[in-house]
């Protein structure tokens, strides 16, 4: 298994898996999204693959002080086995080498029943050093949903 940014080659195949995921919105192109996270100079798409196939992702960037993930998504045959905790480890790793001298801060998109990522797995994730992932300051949680969403904004 391997970590590393995607290419344009890529770009479909962290779309379908997104939208296997369940993190994708019908007025939001996914595509248009990793595109814009390629070209930027403070932003990348990182993917997990198991030989060739792509089996995670996470999008990463920041703003010089604050960084972010989103779109962090483990292929349902890899669930469980830890890969969502690399993809992290991954994106912080990815902003520390490239500027990032403030905290992380993450946006949480999930279907719930799903397992895809549980808010609660990532509050008590601290890291001494210059970047830390915070305890969320808010999480929101509405089940009533077709599709159930966590949100938590770190502090």
């Amino acid at each position: 298994m391997t970590i590393r940014d995607l290419t344009p080659g890529n770009i479909d195949a962290a779309a379908a898996l997104w939208h296997r995921a369940g993190l994708t919105r019908p007025w939001n192109s996914p595509e248009l999204d990793a595109q814009r996270a390629l070209d930027g100079d403070t932003s990348t798409v990182l993917g997990a693959f198991d030989d060739e196939r792509l089996v995670g992702t996470i999008m990463v960037g920041h703003d010089g002080h604050r960084g972010w993930a989103h779109y962090l998504a483990v292929d349902e045959g890899q669930r469980g086995t830890g890969l969502g905790k690399r993809m992290m480890a991954a994106a912080e790793n990815w902003l520390r080498t490239h500027g990032c001298e403030g905290s992380a801060h993450g946006t949480c998109g999930q279907r719930l029943r799903s397992g895809i990522l549980r808010a609660p797995r990532l509050r008590g994730r601290q890291r001494a050093g210059a970047l830390q992932m915070a305890r969320p300051a808010n999480v929101i949680e509405n089940p009533g949903r077709e599709h159930p969403v966590t949100v938590a904004s770190y502090a």
